[in-house]
């Protein structure tokens, strides 16, 4: 007698549908097709999703500072924790769709945390040297950081930005599924 191959997914009895090469039974087929449906960005209202990044990106500058401001050093690899809360914001925002427009809501929003949390440690360096009762958001500190903010960053800031916007990017990224 023939045995029957195992769904790879239930381990019950397969059908003639495959997952990724994998024999499926029907149910779980129509399960995995279900779930990539549901994930297409079609239909998504953007708004939450942009409210979700910007959540998460604010929280990921603030903690990027924070550890700068500790430390008294930027620490590169902490940057890609900020594109990662950032598309993480992005998707819970969307109910978890994946897509290009979702794509570049997480790398716009990843940026603006990145800008918070560079801003952050300088002007926390600033009011130090200033030797003077300043505000974060005293507009000349403001300023200064905008019109000097090209002068700020180096090869390594340019990489770790490139490895936290390819963080976000790839949250984002619909699954690649082959079914048949």
């Amino acid at each position: 007698m023939e045995s029957l191959a195992q769904c790879t997914l239930c381990e019950n009895s397969a059908s003639d549908h495959q997952v990724n090469g994998n024999a499926v039974c029907q149910p779980c087929y129509t399960e995995v097709l279900l779930e990539l449906e549901n994930e297409q960005s079609s239909g998504i209202n953007i708004i939450p999703a942009v409210i979700g990044g910007t959540i998460g990106s604010l929280l990921g500058g603030i903690i990027w500072a924070a550890i700068a401001v500790g430390v008294n050093a930027e620490i590169g690899y902490v940057a890609v924790g900020v594109g990662w809360l950032a598309g993480f914001g992005v998707s819970l925002g969307s109910g978890r769709k994946t897509g290009q427009p979702l794509q570049f809501c997480a790398l716009i929003t990843a940026l603006l945390g990145l800008l918070i949390g560079k801003y952050g440690f300088f002007a926390h360096s600033a009011i130090a040297g200033a030797g003077e009762d300043l505000s974060y958001l005293d507009p000349e500190i403001i300023r200064i950081f905008v019109n000097y903010i090209g002068e700020m960053v180096n090869f390594f800031d340019i990489l770790w930005v490139f490895f936290a916007l390819s963080t976000a990017w790839r949250m984002l990224a619909p699954s690649e599924i082959e079914t048949s």
